[in-house]
């Protein structure tokens, strides 16, 4: 039978920020988390600064890549907007299903 091969591994997620039932303008961002072989146990966060100082700093936790048993996976993404007065930093713990 023809063999696969595992080269590569990508995951990527768009990110958009609502508030009050709107969506918050210029914050339509691509997330992704890409290492550079399934051998590296702890990928990079990957840093995304957009218009306004915003910076959106997201993460895959170490047992993601060491002993899959389960298969969610917890994702942490870190919003800093230092201009913003009323919230300064939001971090958000995502569940990603994978099948």
């Amino acid at each position: 039978p023809p063999s696969c091969e595992f080269k590569e591994f990508c995951v990527v997620y768009y990110l958009e920020i609502y508030h009050d039932g709107r969506l918050l303008p210029n914050t339509h961002k691509r997330i992704t988390i890409a290492p550079q072989t399934p051998q590296i146990i702890v990928p990079l966060p990957c840093k995304v600064t957009g218009s306004g100082d915003v910076t959106m700093i997201c993460s895959l936790p170490k047992s993601f890549y060491s002993g899959r048993d389960c298969p969610v996976v917890p994702m942490s993404m870190s919003i800093t907007n230092p201009k913003q007065k009323q919230i300064k930093a939001v971090t958000a713990q995502l569940m990603q299903t994978v099948s």
